[in-house]
């Protein structure tokens, strides 16, 4: 199996978009173990192919 590369991108730094468009809440991840933190990510990170030429 391929190992999949996972990135965050921050898109609040972009301009000209509106604070508004965004949805917030307080998170809390105190307490998570490593498998369950990347099985998360896994879940709910979007997979990007990435060219590595």
């Amino acid at each position: 199996m391929e190992e999949q590369r996972y990135a965050v991108l921050n898109v609040k730094n972009f301009d000209d978009v509106a604070p508004a468009t965004f949805i917030s809440s307080p998170t809390d991840f105190e307490g998570e173990s490593v498998d369950d933190r990347l099985a998360r990510r896994r879940r709910n990170w979007t997979p990007q192919a990435v060219d590595d030429d």
